[in-house]
């Protein structure tokens, strides 16, 4: 009896152990948004640098993906899924400043987001989605040690609804120009 019970114990934590392997597929997400009561995971995120812009702050793009979704060095990005996307105005060329950004609705002034937008089930290969808001008002928060970087937002859309969420992570880098 002992040593039945012993098999069966055994079998057991033995059957468990891969759901335990930090290895596997469904590792903890890198953030999340909150938008009109589901939360969404996000994976990735990618900077595009604009250039310098006559005002003296770099037009700095920042994407926010989720799973389906890859940056790509051709295009933005490829595959299908959620995006968030901020036109920020930082004083470095390769990364975002750690600053608070306002949004605004004048361009090119440092500190600030002047445009914005999340797309749900973006498909890159038909530029097509399945519904788009415009992000009007609120703040990015970025925390940036060495190439890890900890962004929090906090944005009001044009249809009165929030969206908020949080990444941590590395950005990839894209030039534009």
């Amino acid at each position: 009896m002992n040593k039945r019970l012993l098999v069966l114990v055994t079998a057991i934590v033995v059957g468990f152990l891969p759901a335990c392997d930090e290895s596997n597929e469904s590792t903890p997400d890198a953030g999340y948004f909150i938008y009109n009561g589901t939360t969404y995971p996000l994976y990735k995120g990618q900077i595009g640098n604009y250039g310098l812009e006559p005002s003296g702050c770099y037009n700095t793009a920042l994407y926010l993906f989720s799973d389906g979704l890859s940056p790509d060095p051709e295009l933005d990005f490829v595959g299908q899924g959620n995006l968030i996307y901020f036109a920020l105005f930082s004083t470095t060329e390769n990364a975002l400043d750690n600053s608070v950004y306002q949004w605004s609705s004048v361009e090119e002034t440092l500190g600030t987001f002047y445009q914005a937008d999340c797309m749900f089930n973006y498909n890159s290969v038909t530029e097509s989605y399945d519904s788009k808001v415009d992000i009007i008002g609120g703040t990015v928060s970025v925390e940036r040690n060495a190439d890890e970087y900890t962004i929090t937002f906090d944005c009001t859309c044009s249809n009165s609804k929030k969206i908020t969420g949080t990444y941590t992570g590395s950005l990839s880098l894209k030039y534009y120009n």
